[in-house]
């Protein structure tokens, strides 16, 4: 789940023009994005995609400071990352981001600076988790019509590419 400072999505990539008050209290009001991982998790790798619509290459973020959390209130600082700007291509691949090697529930991104433009955009994160188990039983979600999806990424791929799949009861997701 996302959470961010007045959002909008346009085609899967998060845009924000409001700054609004950030979660973590000790930081000003300003863009940011929270993502809920739904439970706590070891994160390991990330890799990053800057905005990457050609005409809106400078509200892509060129400063960037992550913090963490176990319970959304209290905040740990992770690492200040500069973004390169997105090339505006097709086979853009992003670039590889901090290792987090944390345990965190919530993470949350700072937008320090953009390229020059009030709003600030992110066309996509990914960040690599250990395997957890599943909460729910399989006898329980079996029982329900179930949805699949996957996203795969990079997109478009070129060296490597990973899957990720989701499966969810439709009861839990109706209309999906």
């Amino acid at each position: 789940m996302f959470s961010a400072s007045t959002q909008y999505r346009l085609d899967r990539r998060l845009y924000a023009c409001k700054p609004a008050a950030n979660p973590n209290k000790f930081r000003k009001e300003g863009h940011w994005l929270m993502i809920d991982l739904g439970q706590v998790r070891m994160l390991t790798k990330s890799r990053l995609w800057n905005f990457n619509y050609p005409d809106q290459l400078n509200s892509g973020i060129s400063k960037l400071e992550i913090d963490y959390s176990l319970d959304g209130k209290t905040w740990s600082f992770l690492k200040r990352v500069d973004l390169p700007k997105a090339p505006g291509i097709p086979q853009y691949e992003g670039i590889i981001g901090p290792d987090f090697n944390v345990d965190a529930r919530y993470v949350l991104l700072n937008v320090l600076e953009t390229y020059g433009h009030a709003c600030a955009g992110l066309s996509e994160i990914s960040i690599e988790t250990e395997k957890t188990s599943i909460s729910t039983p399989v006898k329980e979600v079996f029982n329900e019509q179930i949805c699949i999806t996957a996203n795969i990424f990079p997109n478009p791929f070129i060296d490597h590419t990973s899957i990720l799949w989701r499966v969810y009861a439709r009861k839990a997701f109706p209309g999906f």
